[in-house]
């Protein structure tokens, strides 16, 4: 019997992709050393477990009835582990081919090692501080309480909590490393005990390290490999408190280890410090909620007030309509908190568009019960439009501006609204594949530029563009302003990716990896479906009749209000311009030929949007839609019936501009099968700011 090398522990809850990424990643890992591998399900609701046993049925899994928390399901895998050496890896992390051996090595020179762990990467390749610290003695602890860590990170004074004043990639004897992938020797768990159970989730390691140095043992960061941990995913799925753990977990670490040894002022100032970055991390949770609400209702009040303007030229009439307001910018709020604004998609335009229009509905309810409460329609209608206009722009303007890398990344880009300039890196075939699969998922919002490898640019196909060696991909990611790149690990290993993410981690871009096998592209906080599309089914959302009630709704909701306020500048426009009233014929969704006005000069009739201004009245009457299929004037719809023609289109939004007319079609049935209030106005969003 061969004598088992290293067994390797991961602890799962809820994150199912993940936990396959890091398998395929553990067992590219581990092909040439003798292990075993554990995963303890937490009790998961997400198939994790099923999917360990049908994928991966080598794998010895534990599955508990219940979630016990990090450090005892840990323990239980440590117990029955038969290993030299064990190693702890958190079910969101990607390790290269090389890390375990690494760290192997680094123990055969190093007997004074108790533990061991790598550098770990943020998925856009910077360092995580975590991966190495120091004990939070008062001296540690008060630099970071006062923030003086971040403004003099390279002192060795203030900088001593992450150790931010020594060399990421120089080897070092710390006080701790991070969890999320740590080696540790088997005797020296048999010596200092397993993990603390009384710590359910955090401040475990930290007390597992402190009793090894008390030991005799050595901790040491060695930067000679690396993983990526995408931070947070294994805790997104928690359903307790995380910063309250996070924060009792160090005043229990405190408790057990410097109550006695230290001074009880001491003790007092670490308990205070705690509370301290305790409460600044409740209040930057809070703050982080609220704010989003507090910006919509100014701007709501905004549109107020520029609503009154308009009706009676003077916001004399203010303090008349205060009650008024405040009914109606509950009800807009209640709205936006019902469909989530303040929580997961605070940063959706396209939801923000849909929760003002349901808002306006409510509104008018409201106002046709309680008339005594109730704005004119003029005003409301004055209203919808600029709510419809200001409410989605500031969050539109969030996301162009972290493309543009002004602030920081926040959320998940929008999927149609913000198409990513994104860059694939593999060879001709992987390349390929990957962009086809892809381009079949057209609600993904992904703009593929080009493809980067190692290939000759002859082996890549015409229809894509080859935008050079592997070698040259700063210059390549720059002049092209690329924001994402997609790796794949069943054509690029683990090594190659992390290499380039920590090469490439000052650009800032967004790194996604689709691993072999897997129909999800993982990135920084998202995890995409990019599983082919089959078009069997045709029970299409279009044909749906609630579908067709508010879309035809929103047609008219929408055209009458911009018919009335855009015709003096439609006039206007055709006299300066010299832009006359001209007709063409066109087929409509059911086949009938019509005719429609256009502002034309003759010689582009679509060159400018103030042209189609009278097609408005056509979708007003219900022979157009603000979206459908395109306009082909003079031409046959024949195998249409389901879709009217539109004044703008997802195939006009999304197609390349070398499209051809199996790309069309497959965007159109996307746009059938799909079809909701909320794509339409993403779809018009798109076409009005050019995204």
């Amino acid at each position: 019997m061969s004598v088992i090398k290293l067994s390797i522990v991961i602890v799962s809850y809820n994150v199912k992709t993940f936990l396959q990424q890091t398998l395929e990643s553990v067992y590219k890992a581990s092909s040439d050393i003798e292990c075993e591998i554990f995963v303890v399900d937490n009790s998961s609701l997400d198939g994790s477990a099923e999917m360990v046993e049908s994928k991966f049925p080598e794998v010895n899994l534990i599955r508990n009835d219940k979630n016990l928390g990090f450090a005892k399901a840990n323990n239980q895998a440590i117990d029955k582990s038969n290993g030299e050496f064990i190693l702890l890896l958190n079910p969101d992390t990607v390790v290269q081919e090389d890390t375990f051996s690494v760290l192997i090595d680094f123990f055969g020179t190093h007997p004074e090692a108790g533990a061991a762990g790598c550098k770990v990467l943020n998925a856009d390749g910077t360092l995580q501080p975590a991966c190495r610290r120091s004990s939070p003695t008062p001296m540690v602890v008060l630099p970071k309480i006062l923030g003086l860590n971040h403004l003099f990170p390279k002192s060795k004074i203030f900088g001593k909590y992450n150790l931010t004043y020594l060399d990421e990639d120089e080897l070092s004897e710390v006080d701790a490393v991070s969890g999320s992938c740590v080696m540790v020797r088997k005797e020296v768990i048999e010596k200092v005990g397993t993990l603390d159970e009384d710590f359910f989730m955090y401040g475990e390691d930290l007390d597992w390290f402190y009793r090894m140095r008390m030991a005799g043992y050595k901790i040491f960061y060695v930067p000679q490999t690396k993983i990526i941990h995408y931070k947070g995913e294994s805790t997104k799925a928690v359903r307790y408190d995380v910063i309250g753990m996070f924060y009792k977990a160090q005043i229990k670490f405190v408790k057990k280890h410097f109550s006695k040894s230290k001074s009880f002022l001491s003790v007092m100032f670490l308990y205070i410090g705690i509370i301290m970055r305790a409460s600044l991390s409740y209040a930057a949770k809070i703050s982080g909620l609220l704010a989003p609400a507090a910006l919509d209702i100014v701007l709501i009040q905004i549109s107020i007030s520029l609503a009154l303007m308009i009706k009676f030229g003077s916001l004399a009439e203010w303090n008349s309509y205060l009650s008024i307001t405040l009914i109606y910018t509950f009800i807009w709020l209640t709205t936006f908190y019902v469909l989530k604004m303040y929580d997961r998609r605070r940063y959706s335009a396209t939801f923000a568009a849909w929760g003002v229009i349901l808002g306006f509905f409510v509104n008018t309810t409201f106002t046709f019960f309680f008339k005594q409460f109730a704005y004119s329609r003029e005003v409301l209608i004055w209203l919808l439009l600029f709510n419809i206009i200001l409410l989605p722009s500031w969050r539109i303007f969030i996301r162009l501006a972290q493309r543009t890398k002004w602030i920081p990344y926040i959320g998940t880009l929008g999927k149609t609204l913000a198409t990513r300039r994104t860059a694939i890196i593999g060879s001709s075939d992987g390349a390929r594949k990957i962009a086809d699969k892809i381009n079949e998922q057209v609600d993904q919002g992904y703009n593929i530029v080009g493809f980067i490898g190692t290939d000759s640019p002859l082996d890549f196909p015409e229809e894509y563009v080859y935008l050079g060696n592997i070698s040259e991909i700063d210059e390549i990611v720059k002049i092209r302003k690329i924001t994402n790149l997609i790796f794949s690990t069943e054509f690029n290993s683990y090594e190659e990716i992390l290499s380039i993410i920590d090469k490439m981690k000052h650009l800032k871009l967004n790194f996604k990896i689709v691993a072999k096998d897997l129909d999800f592209i993982i990135g920084k906080s998202s995890v995409e479906p990019i599983d082919d599309i089959s078009f069997l089914d045709m029970n299409y959302n279009i044909d749906k009749l609630t579908n067709r009630v508010l879309k035809r709704s929103f047609d008219i909701i929408l055209s009458f209000p911009l018919l009335i306020a855009l015709f003096p500048f439609a006039i206007i426009y055709s006299i300066a311009t010299g832009f006359s009233f001209d007709r063409m014929t066109f087929h409509t969704y059911d086949g009938h030929k019509k005719s429609a006005l256009f502002l034309s000069d003759g010689a582009d009739k679509k060159r400018n949007r103030m042209a189609g201004y009278p097609l408005l009245y056509h979708i007003f009457l219900g022979n157009l839609s603000f979206v459908g299929s395109e306009i082909q004037p003079g031409s046959s719809s024949e195998g249409m019936i389901r879709l009217k023609p539109g004044l703008t289109s997802l195939t006009e939004i999304m197609r390349r501009k070398e499209s051809n007319n199996e790309e069309n079609a497959r965007y159109e049935q996307y746009y059938l099968r799909n079809q909701s209030i909320r794509l339409d106005i993403e779809i018009l969003i798109k076409n009005l700011f050019h995204f």
